[in-house]
């Protein structure tokens, strides 16, 4: 549990500081300022969930399901607010639902919501219709860095 906390954020600051995350969150910064490496993290989990085939065998369905039970199954090592959330988590179906426009408008309007600043938060998703494409070369260009990246991170913990 704690090596996925450390390579979680180890993977946190490799993608705030990667050039093709950057050249996302620059497109967002003047709508959406502070908010805008938030936006591009969900938009970037979309094209992930979107495209998950390419990167996976297991079905994101079935990917997503069993991940939901292993969170149950260690829910005592959950902090407070995911084990609350846990159940929302599962019975909205989020790790699938973020491959649907829908559903990344649904976790958009709900980080609105929740925002105690006035935003733009839920208007982002007409920022990614807008430059789809631009976002998803972005991704794809980000995303095999990220797992050469992880790769080496874990390689290094367990040597």
């Amino acid at each position: 549990m704690q090596q996925g906390i450390r390579l979680h954020r180890a993977i946190d600051e490799f993608t705030d500081s990667h050039e093709t995350v950057l050249k996302s969150k620059i497109r967002l910064r003047e709508r959406h300022s502070h908010y805008a490496p938030v936006i591009v993290d969900i938009f970037y989990d979309h094209y992930l969930a979107a495209l998950w085939h390419e990167y996976h065998d297991e079905k994101l369905q079935s990917f997503a399901h069993r991940n939901y039970q292993l969170l149950a199954n260690h829910e005592e090592f959950l902090p407070p607010k995911t084990k609350h959330m846990l159940p929302f988590m599962v019975e909205q179906d989020w790790l699938t639902s973020y491959a649907e426009i829908d559903g990344i408008r649904r976790v958009m309007q709900g980080m609105s919501r929740r925002s105690s600043f006035a935003n733009k938060i839920d208007s982002s998703v007409e920022d990614l219709l807008k430059d789809y494409d631009d976002y998803e070369s972005e991704f794809r260009e980000f995303f095999p860095d990220l797992i050469r990246f992880s790769e080496s991170y874990l390689n290094k913990k367990s040597g």
